[in-house]
C-alpha cells in the first residue's frame, strides 16, 4: 500500500514517478455491467483533497458517489493522505467526465457525481470509484443514488478486501462478526462492515428488526425503516426470507439500545454464500 500505486481491473496503472512497472489482475468471467461515465462531461481536473473530493479547473467541487473516504487511524494517521496524493498523482491535470447525479451542491459546495478518467497510456475510460475500490483505498458507501453500480463497486471491493491490500489491512476496518459482542465495544458512531448469519426477525409498528443473535439489546441487528421494506422486497430480500442467511451488513454502529445498523437502501446488505463469499463470481487473482 505505501507504494502508492492503484490495481486496475485489466492491468496495473502506476502512480509513483520512480514505478517503472506492475502486474495486471485476472477476471473472473462473470461480472456486473460497466457503471462509468461513457457521455459524460468533460473537465480538467485542478486538485484532489483528503476527502478524496475533486476540484475541476472549473472550480467545481464533486464527491465521489457510493465512496467512503478513508481516515487516519492508531496504525496509520498517514492514510488518508496516501489516498490522497496517490489520486492526484493520477488525475491532476487529466481530463475526466463526469455525471451529475443531483441538481445542486450540497451545504459544503460539492456535487455528487460518478467520475471517470483514461489511465496513462490507454485510451480507455476508468471508474475512478471503482480504481479506489480495486486498490483498497476506500470502502463502498451505500447509497440510493449508486444502487445500480452496487454490485459492480462491492465486487473491485472485494478483490482488495481479500487480497489484504490498503485499507483492509488495518485493523480499524477490519470486517466484524456479527456473533461477536465485544467486537462492538467503543464502536458506536463507526462506520463498520460486519458478517454474520440471521438468527430470527420481527416486527414492530415503525421497524423491522433483523436480528444476529437471541438477546435484543446485547446481540447485533440491523433494523430496517418501514419506508424501506419495498426496497428490499424488490431486491429479493425480503426480511421474511433472510433467517438462516449469512449477511454482509455496512453502516454506522449505534449502541444506545444494543449494537445496530440503521439500513434505508438495500446497497448496504449483500447476501453471502454460507463459507462468507458471494454467490456469483467476483476478481480473484493477480494482487
Amino acid at each position: 500500500f505505501r507504494q502508492s500505486f492503484f490495481v486496475f481491473r485489466r492491468f496495473a496503472v502506476l502512480l509513483m514517478a520512480a514505478a517503472t512497472a506492475g502486474a495486471g489482475v485476472c477476471l473472473a468471467q462473470e461480472r456486473p455491467p460497466a457503471c462509468g461515465v461513457a457521455n459524460g462531461r468533460k473537465a480538467t481536473i485542478a486538485d484532489v483533497d483528503e476527502r478524496l473530493e475533486i476540484t475541476l479547473d472549473s472550480r467545481i467541487r464533486l464527491r465521489l458517489a457510493g465512496i467512503e473516504p478513508p481516515r487516519g487511524t492508531a496504525a496509520n494517521p498517514k492514510l488518508a493522505i496516501e489516498a490522497r496524493d496517490a489520486l492526484r498523482l493520477w488525475l491532476v491535470g487529466r481530463e475526466a467526465q463526469f455525471e451529475q447525479l443531483v441538481d445542486a451542491p450540497d451545504r459544503w459546495g460539492r456535487i455528487e457525481a460518478q467520475i471517470s478518467a483514461q489511465a496513462p497510456g490507454s485510451a480507455e475510460w476508468l471508474s475512478v470509484a471503482e480504481a479506489l475500490l480495486d486498490a483498497g483505498y476506500a470502502r463502498m458507501l451505500p447509497d440510493p443514488s449508486i444502487r445500480r453500480c452496487a454490485p459492480r463497486l462491492l465486487q473491485s471491493e472485494r478483490a482488495a478486501r481479500e487480497a489484504g491490500i490498503g485499507l483492509w489491512r488495518d485493523p480499524d476496518y477490519a470486517v466484524l462478526a456479527a456473533d461477536d459482542r465485544t467486537a462492538f465495544i467503543g464502536r458506536g458512531g463507526d462506520t463498520i462492515v460486519v458478517e454474520g448469519a440471521v438468527f430470527a426477525t420481527g416486527e414492530t409498528r415503525w421497524r423491522t428488526y433483523v436480528n444476529f443473535g437471541p438477546i435484543r439489546t446485547v446481540d447485533f441487528a440491523v433494523t430496517l425503516r418501514r419506508a424501506a421494506i419495498k426496497l428490499f422486497e424488490a431486491a429479493a430480500m425480503a426480511p421474511a426470507t433472510l433467517k438462516g442467511q449469512r449477511l454482509r451488513v455496512r453502516g454506522q454502529l449505534d449502541t444506545r439500545f444494543g449494537p445496530q445498523i440503521d439500513v434505508a437502501d438495500p446497497s448496504a446488505v449483500e447476501i453471502l454464500a454460507p463459507n462468507g463469499s458471494l454467490p456469483y463470481s467476483r476478481p480473484l487473482a493477480g494482487r
